[in-house]
Formats: structure tokens, sequence, C-alpha cells
């Protein structure tokens, strides 16, 4: 018998208050960009993409994350931007924490007991609004600052459904102050 295979990725999640702020202040962006909309309870900040992992993985992974000693991540998400060749609308902050570029390394670090590598190319922190998209053609790439206060790191299992991924939060972890 095959050992049941999880879809699983590190992220950071945003609470319901960020998560509204989030739509309310693209909406009009993604509505002029088109494709497929992020659904608000889906949107969050990828830190870590581990890909397909058998169950007996998950052990390993969440030891892995509890030897992680992040603190507090404040991101401040002020420019909407499209990546034309992936046809991607997301947001992001006008500068990424070091402190985040320091908890993706030592993730990423924790992870390689697990058999993990790290992306090849550079974390780029950013919250995905659509997908398919094209660029927002008369709107200003500047939208009014949402500080984003991040407490903790979550472990998701990303579910296929016949409306599109669905996101499970599985565990997540405290960032000191």
């Amino acid at each position: 018998m095959t050992e049941r295979a999880r879809r699983l990725f590190f992220a950071l999640w945003p609470d319901d208050t960020t998560r509204a702020l989030i739509g309310e202040r693209t909406a009009g962006h993604v509505r002029a960009a088109g494709g497929r909309p992020t659904p608000r309870e889906s949107l969050h900040v990828t830190v870590a993409f581990l890909g397909s992992v058998a169950e007996s993985g998950l052990t390993c992974i969440a030891e892995a994350a509890g030897r992680v000693a992040g603190t507090e991540v404040e991101l401040v998400l002020a420019r909407v931007a499209h990546w034309r060749r992936s046809r991607i609308l997301s947001l992001q902050p006008d500068e990424s924490p070091a402190n985040l570029a320091t908890l993706v390394a030592e993730l990423w670090q924790s992870l390689r007991a697990c058999a993990f590598e790290p992306e090849a190319r550079p974390f780029r922190a950013h919250v995905t609004l659509a997908r398919d998209a094209r660029p927002p053609r008369g709107l200003a790439f500047d939208i009014e600052p949402i500080v984003w206060r991040v407490h903790e790191l979550s472990l998701l299992e990303s579910l296929t459904t016949p409306e599109g991924a669905r996101y499970e939060r599985l565990r997540s972890w405290p960032l000191t102050q």
C-alpha cells in the first residue's frame, strides 16, 4: 500500500483584519487585471514550498520548524506588481524586512535535515492576488500601506478541489517578540 502524499508549504497566514484590508485596497487592481483572483480566505505569503511530501515526513518537518527561532515580522504591503512572465498580480512590501530573510534562511537550513533544499531563486515576499492576470492599466501601483504584524509561521496543505486550490493550516509556530 502506498503512503499518502500531501502538498505542503510554509507561509505567513494573515488574520481576518489584514485579509480584509488586502481585499479592499487591491479590489480595483484585481478587477482590472482579470485572470483568476485568489479567494480572500487563501491570501498568504509563501515562505517555503515543499511540494509533495509523504505522510511519514510530517514529523521531521514539524521538528525542523520547531528549531527555527524567528522573530515577529512587520510587513508593510504597499505596492501592487504585475509579473509579466508568470502573469501573476501580487502585493508586496517596498522593502522586505531583514528578519523575514533570516527566518526564511533558518527555516530552509533546518529543513535540510528532512532532505529539502532551498529554491535557487531568491525569496521575494508577496501575496498572490490573481493568476493569469494582465497589467492593471490606468491604476497606480502604490496603495495605502497595510501594516501586517506577523506573529507565527504556519505549515499549510494545498488541497485540490473542482473549484480550485484550498489551503488548510495544519500547524503554526509562534515567532518571538
